[in-house]
């Protein structure tokens, strides 16, 4: 089914609609307001080939459909003003003369502000072959004479049939105009779902058979792969994987009663149908009703027993939840790629794919050889004495052993013991995914003296032998979508399933070699670092400029873009890297078992692709994959640059300030230019084209990257926070209240179905969350956007309360709740706690500078280095500035306390008063702020 429509008359968008919502195509809007939006059903195949505006009026977007193996030209046009008419046809042709000779099937829609009639219109259709489908009055803006300019063209007319016009109440003057295709699109497949079955399970007897079988097994020297084989065969016998299918738009609160309640009433519906009878209309109406009835208490009953767990978490409450919402929220299941020209929808050849794609993608990077790159003619036979040899003279490997301060240390693994490797079970999560035919965490955690009575002798014998366990090097690669188009490989993203017990053996890994690199990473590397936070990255940032703004000066930043990062990592230049930084040579020799002859094939539902062997990069998705990028990107801090620099994993992001800004220009260029060289060197692809300028001036400047003009932008996105050179982070929350009220809307569609408790949970988890990103970085927004998240967060509460009467006060008191603002103020508090107690990044301790405590101070505020502000916008609202003067504000007995846990548990019952920031004053007319 085809529909057009107006959404809004006041502001004209046209919305088209393809057999129900998913996948939006959108066009901006022209500046007289209007716009195009389309949907299309998700699991249609469709990509959009190209979408223009001409003369900032004139809109036209071509999308192509494949419908029962037959290409469809859609396009989707939009003409604002009938003088356009001329200017409109001319641009359509362009579009159509560039596309046609690839599709025999051409449907047009759109808003043409044109008669059918009308001789450039008909001079059209003429001349493409195309027939006119809506013969009915589509605009009443004048009720005496209403015209037909909605129109639908296409040059298969006999394709189509029904097209007609309806009225929605939507529009105050445009009918919906709806067609229906004559094609029957094939039905979804059912989703088959493998499980074990534990309806039988008898922990008991499952662990008498499988002490049993262990007597004979040999826990010293015994390899995995046997040890595997047991538990699986025993577990087979007691919990049998089984198959099942489900209807592929199955709801999760649907059950047997209801499904049959709803086959009844569609053969009571096709009966009155046929026979139009008093009775049989009765007897439809009825059922209808129970129906109704039946689906209402199925959902209060689903979501009634529903764990508070499993509410606050998203990706399973979306799940549950989504068709309660909209038809909108329907999650595609399966993937079809757009490869060599045609569309690939099945599940083994798109996992081929994939797969062939992501074992080449360094390949496809045109990065400098890897192997071949620093010439190595020693007859070194041993490969770790071999890779040290070869990188003996790197640039990075020679910065290390200069720059590095403990050079005299050495680092080599230790041996565990049996508590550390149960104290690791016992933090794998059932919950997380795992492979196919692996051992299950449940049966690993129950059964936690067996597995660690062996995994203890595995791992230590590794460790002893100096090889990583070859079963734990296999994963499974689960292609996962990013963002833009679907249907192209490239945006998705790699990651690892791998099997349960190589969880544990990395976690052993990684706190040993974790505990030796604390100290060696920079205080400005802020990924994957415990206590570290991309809000401690972007804080020291930001604070820098607002001191060199408050200071009249210039700041610039240069975000730099890597492809693939975590791909490109190269296994040698770790190794000789780790040498450097004190390995000794079995740990060298354990981490390149860990790192070579690793292996993956790509799941695509539940079909395979073949194993393919890995040479470069780490698992996403592994515990030890972040810690050894942070490794090999360490030595970044080691370059000589005249600018500061902040890392959060791939995104480094030099930054200066300047009284002068062809100074801060000049040092942005030349050491950005240096982190690129330094790329290169490591064998990463940096892309200078897709680096963004941030200046805080006016004018639009650039700076020469790697031979390419960068230009600044207005307005940046570094980190999900969005930044200009002005500081002003309105359009950041504009974006997070546009997304909690979204998440409001859909609160208010089930909050009857739930009781008090999960209705708070909701709250928290998807719409005041919206707001926990980072608060401390756009805190200094304007009144106007704090009233409006007050709004948005007393309508969540008179939905959670479902009181209508009380003020937005009361509310926050019977939820025990403070604003948003306070709530801020409070982590502010926090971070200023942790500064105190020597518990927080080295990177915040510039940000709070401690006095020397040679006096007895008044007040706790004087403990902190004060500065001289000039202006209120960047230095009285700054958080070095406003962060001392809310801990005088604190309480002493929670300033008292001594662990953060109680700390953090008492500051929530703190409510800040007379704070001095702008948004906690009060406006008086005529006076301004007290």
């Amino acid at each position: 089914m085809l529909s057009e429509t107006k959404v809004d008359d006041t502001f004209p968008t046209s919305q088209f609609m393809i057999d129900g919502f998913s996948k939006p195509y959108r066009l901006d809007r022209c500046s007289n307001g209007g716009g195009i939006l389309i949907y299309v059903r998700n699991d249609i195949n469709s990509r959009l080939i190209t979408k223009s505006k001409v003369s900032d009026k004139i809109e036209c977007v071509f999308i192509e459909i494949i419908l029962r193996k037959k290409k469809w030209l859609l396009c989707c046009s939009y003409n604002p003003q009938k003088g356009n008419i001329t200017s409109h046809m001319q641009h359509l042709s362009q579009g159509l003369d560039r596309h046609l000779p690839n599709y025999d099937n051409v449907l047009i829609l759109g808003d043409f502000n044109s008669e059918p009639n009308d001789s450039c219109l008909e001079n059209f259709c003429q001349l493409y072959g195309f027939s006119n489908l809506v013969n009915e009055p589509t605009c009443f803006k004048s009720l005496e004479n209403p015209s037909c300019i909605d129109l639908f063209l296409t040059n298969r007319p006999k394709c189509f049939l029904s097209t007609t016009t309806i009225e929605t109440g939507i529009s105050d003057f445009h009918k919906m105009v709806i067609t229906v295709l004559k094609i029957f699109y094939k039905k979804q497949k059912p989703k088959v779902i493998l499980f074990r079955s534990y309806k039988n399970f008898d922990h008991h007897r499952f662990k008498t058979d499988l002490n049993n079988e262990l007597l004979s097994f040999d826990f010293d020297n015994g390899h995995f792969r046997d040890f595997k084989i047991i538990v699986l065969s025993i577990l087979d016998k007691y919990a049998p994987v089984k198959k099942k299918y489900i209807r592929a738009n199955n709801s999760s609160f649907m059950n047997k009663e209801l499904r049959k309640a709803i086959m009844k009433r569609s053969k009571l519906k096709n009966l009155f149908i046929k026979q139009k009878t008093e009775s049989n209309r009765i007897a439809y109406n009825k059922q209808r009703n129970l129906c109704v009835s039946l689906l209402r208490k199925s959902k209060k009953d689903y979501f009634g027993k529903l764990d508070n767990k499993i509410v606050s978490d998203s990706r399973t409450f979306w799940k549950s939840v989504s068709p309660l919402f909209s038809e909108k929220s329907f999650q595609k299941e399966s993937i079809s790629l757009f490869e060599n020209g045609c569309y690939v929808c099945e599940d083994n050849e798109i996992a081929e794919i994939f797969n062939t794609f992501f074992s080449n993608i360094v390949k496809e990077l045109d990065l400098i050889d890897i192997e071949g790159e620093i010439p190595n003619e020693s007859n070194i036979s041993d490969p770790i004495l071999k890779i040290i040899d070869k990188y003996e003279n790197h640039s990075s490997v020679l910065a290390i052993k200069k720059e590095f301060v403990d050079s005299n240390s050495s680092f080599s693994f230790n041996f565990v013991d049996k508590q550390k490797i149960s104290k690791e079970i016992t933090k794998l999560d059932n919950k997380k995914s795992c492979q196919e035919y692996d051992i299950p965490v449940k049966i690993i955690k129950d059964n936690i003296d067996v597995f660690s009575n062996f995994l203890y002798n595995h791992f230590n014998n590794s460790l002893f032998n100096s090889e990583f366990p070859s079963e734990f090097k296999k994963a499974d690669v689960i292609p996962i979508f990013k963002k833009k188009d679907q249907s192209n490989k490239e945006n998705y993203r790699p990651i690892s399933i791998l099997p349960n017990l190589s969880k544990v053996y990395e976690r052993c890994i990684y706190d040993q070699i974790y505990k030796y690199f604390d100290k060696v990473f920079s205080p400005s590397q802020c990924g994957f670092r415990k206590r570290y936070s991309a809000q401690n990255c972007l804080l020291v940032m930001i604070e820098n400029w607002h001191n060199s703004l408050d200071k009249g000066e210039y700041s610039g930043a240069v975000m730099t873009d890597l492809s693939k990062a975590f791909d490109c990592l190269s296994h040698d230049l770790l190794i000789a890297k780790l040498s450097a930084y004190g390995f000794d040579y079995q740990s060298l020799k354990f981490i390149h078992s860990y790192l070579h002859n690793r292996k993956q094939r790509t799941k695509v539902n539940y079909s395979y692709s073949p194993y393919t062997k890995i040479d470069f990069g780490v698992p996403q998705g592994s515990i030890l994959g972040p810690l050894l990028f942070n490794i090999y990107i360490c030595d970044i801090f080691y370059i000589k640059l005249k600018c500061d620099v902040v890392s959060y994993a791939d995104d480094t992001t030099p930054y200066t300030s300047n009284i002068f800004l062809e100074e801060v220009l000049g040092d942005l260029q030349n050491d950005t230019n240096n982190l690129f060289e330094w790329f290169s060197a490591n064998h990463m692809k940096a892309n200078a084209d897709k680096c963004h300028l941030l200046v805080s001036c006016k004018q639009q400047v650039s700076a020469n990257i790697n031979g390419f003009s960068l230009c600044s932008t207005n307005e940046e996105k570094l980190l999900g926070v969005k930044l200009n050179g002005s500081l002003s982070f309105d359009n950041h929350v504009s974006t997070l209240c546009k997304k909690a009220s979204q998440k409001l809307h859909a609160l208010g569609r089930i909050t009857n179905y739930m009781d008090l408790q999960k209705r708070k949970s909701l709250m928290n988890a998807f719409i005041i969350s919206q707001f926990n990103y980072c608060p401390l970085v756009w805190m200094f927004h304007s009144r106007k956007l704090n009233n409006r998240i007050n709004k948005i967060h007393e309508r969540a509460l008179r939905l959670v309360y479902k009181d209508n009467s009380l003020s937005y006060e009361d509310l926050l008191i019977k939820d025990n709740a403070v604003t948003i603002h306070q709530r801020n103020l409070q982590v502010l508090a926090i971070e200023i706690y942790k500064v105190i107690n020597n518990i927080a990044p080295l990177i915040m301790n510039n940000l709070f500078k401690m006095k020397e405590p040679s006096y007895n101070f008044r007040s706790d505020s004087c403990q902190f280095v004060r500065y001289n502000n000039r202006t209120t916008r960047y230095g009285i609202e700054s958080i070095q500035h406003l962060g001392p003067i809310i801990w005088h504000m604190v309480p002493q007995n929670m300033k008292d306390c001594g662990s953060l846990f109680v700390f953090k548990k008492l500051i929530k019952s703190w409510v800040p008063e007379k704070c001095p920031c702008k948004l906690c004053k009060n406006y008086v007319a005529n006076l301004g702020f007290i």
